[in-house]
């Protein structure tokens, strides 16, 4: 029989995250969370006003 290292015992059993890891998990969740919604509300801002500018151009080039 192999002898166990005890090294490697830590990640074969199942264990229930620690309150250190549970937090650090929670603040990665809120950080990834804000840099989407930071992303998106630069697309949503960069499409409304390129919207605009082709209404403008469609309204100019109907005239």
């Amino acid at each position: 029989m192999t002898p166990m290292h005890t090294d490697l015992m830590k990640y074969s059993t199942p264990t229930a995250p620690t309150e250190h890891q549970r937090q650090a998990l929670y603040a990665r969740r809120r950080a990834r969370r804000a840099a989407f919604s930071a992303f998106i509300k630069k697309v949503f801002l960069h499409v409304s006003r390129f919207s605009v500018a082709l209404k403008r151009l469609r309204v100019h080039s109907q005239s």
